[in-house]
C-alpha cells in the first residue's frame, strides 16, 4: 500500500491563511499553496496533478468560482472544494454549478474538520480514478476482442473501420477536440455488425457493385446488429449514441450538450468519403462533392480532412515477407491467396491475429510470401 501523502493545492490571497494551511495540513498532505487564482492555475500546470484543490471564494482579479471553473478544464480529475466567509446561498449554487465543487465549507473551518473534508475529497478522487481505470481497461479489452474477431471474419469491414478511425482521429486533432476516446471507440465499432455479412458482400458494397434486395438487406441491418452486440457492455451508452447518429442522423453543428452528434458527423463524413472513393471517385472530386452539401457535412471537418489526406499523399512502400510483418503496419496492397480469395484489403492495419493467420496460410502453401506495406513518413 502506498504511503505517499495526498497532493493538495490550497489557494487564498491572504498570506496568514496560507500559513495556517501549511501549519495545519503539512503533516497529513503534500501541500502546495498559491496566493491568487492565476498562480493557482500555474501551479496546476507546473506542479500537478493534484488530488484535491481548495480555494477561497473572495479573491481579487479572479474569484474562487472563476478559478475552479478554469481549473476544472485543465485538471478535470482533481476534486474541488471551496472555503468562504461569505456563505450565502447564491454563492454556493454558483460555485457548485460553475466550479463543479465537491464540498462547500464556511470560514473559519476548524483544522480537524478541514482535514476530514480533504480526506473525504481524496477518497472521492481515488474512487473516481479507480473506476475510470477499470472502465477504460474493461472497455479497451472488450473492444480489442471484438475488433480482432472482425479482422478475422471480415477483413474488408475491419480495414474500412480502421481507415475511418485513423482519419477521424486526425480530423479531431486538427479541430483541437481534446477528448477523443468516444470518437475512437465509435469509429472502430460502428461496423462491428458486419461480422454477420459475407466478406464478398461487403467488398461488393464498398466498390459500388449493385446488390440484390436480399443482399442489400444484410447491409441495412448492420447498425441493428451492431447495437445488439454492444448494448450489454457497461458504460458504452455515449459510444452507442454516436453509432446510432452515424446510421440515422448526424447533425453537422457542434452542440456542447450533445457532442456525440458532432462526433458522429465526423465519422459519417469520413465514411461517405471512402464510399465515394471506393466507387471510383478521385480524392479531390469526393472532397468537392462533400463540400457541395453544407447542410449535411460540416465545412471545417471536410477541409481538415482534405489537409490530412494531402499530407499523407505520396507515401512510400516496402515489400516484406509474412514473417517480417509487425502489428501496426499498414498494407499498401491487398493480400489474396493463390486462388484469388481476399485475405486482407489495402489499408488493413496488421494485428496479431492476422499475422498468425497469414503464417498458417504460408505453412499450407496457399498464400504468396510477399506483402507490400506503407513506410512511415
Amino acid at each position: 500500500m502506498s504511503t505517499q501523502k495526498p497532493k493538495i493545492l490550497c489557494v487564498d490571497d491572504e498570506t496568514r491563511i496560507l500559513e495556517s494551511f501549511r501549519r495545519g495540513l503539512r503533516h497529513d498532505f503534500d501541500l502546495v499553496t498559491a496566493e491568487s487564482g492565476m498562480k493557482g492555475l500555474i501551479a496546476i500546470e507546473e506542479l500537478g496533478p493534484f488530488e484535491v484543490i481548495v480555494t477561497d471564494m473572495r479573491m481579487p482579479a479572479m474569484d474562487g468560482v472563476e478559478f475552479l471553473t478554469k481549473a476544472a478544464k485543465i485538471a478535470p480529475q482533481s476534486v474541488r472544494m471551496m472555503l468562504t466567509g461569505y456563505a450565502d446561498q447564491q454563492t454556493a449554487i454558483q460555485a457548485i454549478n460553475e466550479g463543479k465543487i465537491f464540498r462547500f465549507l464556511s470560514k473559519p473551518t476548524p483544522v480537524p474538520m478541514l482535514i476530514q473534508a480533504i480526506y473525504d475529497a481524496v477518497e472521492q478522487f481515488r474512487l473516481v480514478t479507480a473506476e475510470k481505470e477499470l472502465l477504460e481497461k474493461t472497455l479497451t479489452g472488450a473492444i480489442k476482442v471484438l475488433t480482432d474477431v472482425l479482422s478475422i471474419t471480415n477483413s474488408a469491414a475491419y480495414a474500412r473501420a480502421t481507415q475511418i478511425s485513423n482519419l477521424a482521429l486526425e480530423i479531431a486533432f486538427g479541430l483541437d477536440i481534446q477528448e477523443t476516446w468516444k470518437l475512437q471507440m465509435a469509429s472502430q465499432l460502428f461496423l462491428i455488425g458486419s461480422v454477420t455479412v459475407p466478406e464478398e458482400v461487403i467488398e461488393g458494397y464498398y466498390t459500388g457493385h449493385s446488390l440484390e434486395d436480399s443482399v442489400q438487406g444484410m447491409i441495412d441491418e448492420i447498425p441493428q446488429v451492431t447495437r445488439r452486440l454492444l448494448e450489454h457492455i457497461p458504460r458504452l451508452d455515449p459510444v452507442l449514441s454516436i453509432i446510432e447518429y452515424v446510421a440515422f442522423e448526424a447533425p453537422k453543428d457542434f452542440d456542447r450538450k450533445h457532442p456525440e452528434r458532432f462526433l458522429a458527423n465526423i465519422i459519417r463524413t469520413v465514411n461517405d468519403f471512402y464510399m465515394l472513393v471506393g466507387h471510383g471517385t478521385t480524392y479531390n472530386e469526393a472532397i468537392a462533392r462533400l463540400k457541395n452539401k453544407p447542410q449535411t457535412y460540416h465545412l471545417e471537418v471536410v477541409e481538415t480532412m482534405s489537409k490530412v489526406l494531402l499530407g499523407n499523399a505520396g507515401a512510400k512502400t516496402q515489400v516484406l515477407t509474412i514473417d517480417q510483418l509487425k502489428a501496426g503496419m499498414i498494407l499498401a496492397e491487398e493480400i489474396r491467396n493463390v486462388n484469388g480469395m481476399l485475405l486482407a484489403p489495402a489499408g488493413f492495419v496488421v494485428n496479431d491475429p492476422m499475422r498468425q493467420r497469414l503464417r498458417n496460410f504460408k505453412l499450407q502453401g496457399i498464400v504468396f510470401d510477399e506483402v507490400v506495406v506503407k513506410m512511415d513518413a
